[in-house]
């Protein structure tokens, strides 16, 4: 009776080492190359055994890493050179072909570089507010009488933040604006300033931050102003100028203003823009709108509305 004697599987060196000798030596003779290492390793698993024939692998390979590297390197800086070389010639040969192409490239490259800093500006607007996805600007929409929409105004009535912050559950707060300029004095100093009125929560619904003062607070008196840190350089000499008094002209006449707060100098890309805050109520109290304060027809002020976080942008405006 014959037995049939079975065929001892081929060793097989350690994969990781196959992987490092195989990512190495990517040349023309690579086959002959590992080919010979693994005869070589075949050998050692006769002779002495798996592990020791494991440890030779790995040593043989990673001791072959540095000069494998090496003269990756120095063939690839050969081929490099020679590349340049051959351009060089190129650009000699025909120059105004060359400079044509070079000069296109270039051009085609700044023009994309410019317009990736423009989108990229245009989308950081506004997007330094904390509470940015839940503040929203009231547009006035007008339509054509086909009901088609014939364009938005930012400007509102004066009534329309306080209105729809009453009867629209979702909207936390309102803001109201105006941007203006006045004359500012102090001591012999006069300069014309460009100003912002606004609702107090101009400083709690937006993060413009207040190096001094209280933005909870720093608005609610008619009679109080916050300056800009740039702007409060202007008039005064030290940093403590919380509780210091400013001359700003309103209408006819000079009237004396508190400092009731200094806000670090506004982005570039914020769509509000201030040097100086008064609060809107001084604005709304005065001659010039004191008795308009209700109409619906003077549409000039840019109003800002907080909304819930969990509120749906759609459905307050279904609302309004």
């Amino acid at each position: 009776m014959s037995t049939r004697q079975r065929r001892r599987p081929e060793p097989l060196p350690p994969r990781f080492s196959q992987f490092i000798a195989a990512v190495l030596i990517h040349h023309a003779d690579a086959d002959a190359i590992l080919g010979d290492l693994h005869e070589t390793f075949a050998d050692l698993v006769d002779r002495h055994g798996t592990a020791t024939a494991n440890r030779w692998y790995r040593r043989q390979v990673f001791r072959s890493v540095p000069g494998f590297l090496y003269k990756s390197a120095f063939w690839s800086s050969v081929m490099f050179r020679n590349y340049i070389k051959v351009a060089l010639r190129a650009l000699a040969k025909q120059k105004t072909l060359s400079f044509i192409n070079a000069f296109g490239i270039a051009i085609g490259i700044a023009a994309c570089a410019l317009i990736m800093l423009f989108v990229r500006d245009e989308y950081s607007y506004d997007r330094f507010h904390t509470n940015a996805e839940q503040i929203y600007r009231l547009n006035f929409v007008r339509f054509n009488p086909d009901g088609s929409v014939r364009g938005y105004n930012p400007n509102l009535p004066i009534p329309a933040g306080p209105a729809t912050a009453a009867e629209v559950p979702e909207v936390m707060s309102f803001v109201r604006t105006s941007n203006d300029r006045h004359f500012f004095r102090v001591g012999e100093s006069t300069i014309e300033q460009p100003v912002l009125y606004a609702d107090p929560g101009v400083l709690i619904d937006f993060s413009f931050p207040l190096m001094l003062g209280d933005p909870s607070s720093a608005l609610d008196d008619p009679r109080s102003v916050v300056l800009t840190h740039s702007a409060a350089k202007k008039y005064f000499q030290d940093d403590h100028i919380v509780g210091k008094t400013i001359e700003i002209r309103l209408e006819d006449a000079y009237e004396l203003f508190t400092v009731t707060g200094v806000a670090r100098d506004v982005p570039g890309n914020s769509t509000i823009q201030f040097e100086a805050l008064l609060p809107f109520q001084t604005l709304i109290s005065g001659d010039r709108y004191r008795e308009r304060q209700e109409a619906w027809d003077l549409i000039a002020f840019p109003t800002y509305l907080t909304i819930a976080d969990d509120a749906q942008p759609q459905a307050v405006n279904t609302k309004l």
